[in-house]
């Protein structure tokens, strides 16, 4: 086939079920693509609660087409995909390959109290046997909630009632048993499978997870977990997030998607060829970068400072919901651990960096603020106001320079500046950077910040590679080189780290202070460009100083008491 044909043949897994909804399994074998529709189908809503094993009543999808129950039970589906929603279960009764699959059992526990959403349905496929789907995250913030506890609880509410769904399925049918779950739903799916008993998973032919996140360390290292490996399918669209969090299955499959970055967690927007998926040979850069900030943060967390992230996040959410519905009752979103708050901030922090310009991210922007505006309150009150950065490696070959600019952009959400504040932190950190890179020779330095309520003190720390006779080779033909940067700010700055690189004492070299009282030969038609310098007119004070075989230059500036919320432009 044609690269032209190939495209024409693509769609979507309503496109599926028209083009192959007139072959019967016994014809055309059970597969991937019908996994994935049945874990879709797990979020319709039957009539929970009311279609048990004990109900003698048994309901085909073909019954859906003379029944009023679909227009009766709302789903529970985001927004995004409500539309494609509404057309599938019409599309599986009306074809002769779904429309005799029989519901036995339905499901739907949310209890708040305990912090649980489960759900799950039991089908009985024709030619295939049985079919268990659990349901991932609906829209409501207990689901949510559930699915962050997964961080530091296991098993979760959810998953222990997983495993006891499972068994009851299972004692209640007979023959092949086929696990799916989409998103929280396929985390159930290989949970519940890893810990069952081996009369479950001797009947076990396939157990799928839909760009469901992965499991505990106990869960991946257990029997059970390595006795299902053969039969574990894992899909995952190309800008997968949620599949990849926590220990994801080792292998799994990566699929086209013709929707944008998170986006893609709807499989509706999943690209089918014929009866597979259009496959890619790996996830994106972007999903590589917010899979490795996720794990970064998880690896420096323990499992306490994960449940006040947690705590945090929802409390905020619960809180807006209830102002919503006119109750005053409020929750402390703070916890008591500072540097897990410190570190729920740093990683609200790097989200707003790589996501903040998507659409997708808007939607829980005000959520995370609101959250980091919490976090910084609680911190003050507990007396916790001292900040430092990531240090950073630089060189005069403008190594580094990329990440000291994301990591300014970073101190400034996570400090809770405005957009006019962050942006002095930026231009702070460029002008040093630029000083840097017109130093003669090799020089190789670190750049951090560090914040003590409102002040802000930025940091370069330089050192040389040469000897003192290359240095003072170097700086000889380079102190009557004419240059972009003479005469200006940034200029007299390049010359006092040059000759401060020939120094091996230590003092207090340069201060900004000093340097505004008196600027000698300076004309008075020579300042005005001399002043542009940001730093100059803008920081609190400039110090460079030498210690040993090191120049260190410091930029403080204080701002005012009253800030902004972070800008996302």
């Amino acid at each position: 086939m044609n690269e032209k044909a190939v495209e024409q043949s693509k769609g979507s897994i309503l496109s599926y079920i028209c083009w192959r909804g007139d072959l019967s399994f016994q014809s055309d074998p059970w597969n991937e693509i019908d996994s994935l529709l049945m874990a879709e189908v797990a979020y319709v809503n039957f009539g929970e609660n009311e279609r048990t094993f004990d109900n003698p009543q048994r309901l085909l999808f073909a019954d859906l087409l003379t029944t009023d129950i679909l227009s009766r039970y709302p789903l529970r589906v985001p927004s995004n995909s409500l539309k494609d929603h509404s057309q599938l279960m019409p599309l599986l009764a009306k074809s002769r390959r779904f429309r005799n699959i029989r519901i036995l059992d339905q499901v739907n526990i949310v209890d708040e109290e305990r912090n649980m959403q489960f759900s799950a349905l039991t089908l009985q496929v024709p030619d295939v046997g049985t079919v268990v789907a659990f349901r991932g995250t609906d829209p409501t913030v207990t689901g949510w909630k559930e699915d962050f506890m997964m961080s530091y609880e296991c098993p979760v509410p959810a998953q222990a009632e997983a495993v006891k769904y499972l068994k009851a399925a299972a004692d209640r049918t007979r023959g092949d048993l086929c696990l799916t779950g989409h998103s929280k739903g396929g985390n159930l799916a290989i949970y519940a499978a890893a810990h069952s008993g081996a009369p479950v998973r001797s009947r076990l032919k396939a157990v799928c997870s839909f760009d469901g996140p992965g499991l505990d360390d106990a869960t991946m290292e257990s029997e059970g977990y390595k006795a299902i490996l053969p039969v574990i399918h894992s899909v995952v669209p190309e800008n997968s997030v949620v599949g990849l969090l926590m220990n994801y299955h080792p292998v799994y499959k990566v699929v086209e998607s013709a929707a944008i970055s998170v986006l893609q967690h709807n499989p509706f927007s999943w690209i089918v060829l014929g009866k597979t998926f259009s496959e890619l040979e790996d996830v994106s850069i972007q999903s590589r970068v917010i899979d490795r900030t996720m794990h970064e943060w998880l690896n420096a967390c323990t499992p306490e400072q994960r449940r006040i992230f947690v705590h945090t996040v929802f409390s905020v959410l619960e809180n807006r919901k209830r102002l919503k519905a006119g109750s005053t009752k409020q929750d402390n979103p703070s916890g008591t651990d500072s540097a897990a708050m410190m570190m729920t901030l740093r990683l609200f922090s790097s989200l707003f960096l790589l996501q903040g310009k998507n659409t997708w991210f808007t939607r829980i922007a005000n959520p995370l603020s609101e959250s980091m505006s919490a976090l910084r309150k609680s911190l003050t009150e507990t007396g916790e106001h001292h900040f430092q950065s990531d240090r950073i490696a630089v060189d005069n070959r403008e190594n580094g320079f990329s990440a000291v600019e994301d990591e300014t952009r970073r101190i400034a959400h996570f400090c809770g500046l405005n957009a006019k504040e962050g942006l002095q932190l930026q231009l702070f950190a460029e002008e040093m950077l630029s000083m840097v890179h017109a130093v003669s020779g090799e020089m190789q330095g670190t750049f951090w910040v560090e914040n003590e309520k409102r002040r802000y003190d930025l940091h370069l720390e330089t050192r040389t590679v040469m000897d003192r006779s290359k240095r003072e080779m170097l700086l000889l033909s380079s102190s009557s080189r004419k240059n972009a940067a003479a005469g200006s700010f940034l200029g007299r700055l390049r010359d006092i780290f040059e000759k401060a690189m020939l120094s091996d004492w230590d003092e207090d070299y340069f201060q900004l202070s000093g340097e505004r009282q008196n600027h000698p030969g300076i004309s008075d038609q020579e300042w005005d460009r001399y002043e542009q310098s940001v730093l100059l007119r803008l920081a609190d004070d400039v110090r460079i100083g030498i210690r040993g075989n090191k120049v260190s230059m410091t930029v403080t500036k204080t701002f005012p008491a009253a800030c902004m919320e972070p800008s996302l432009a």
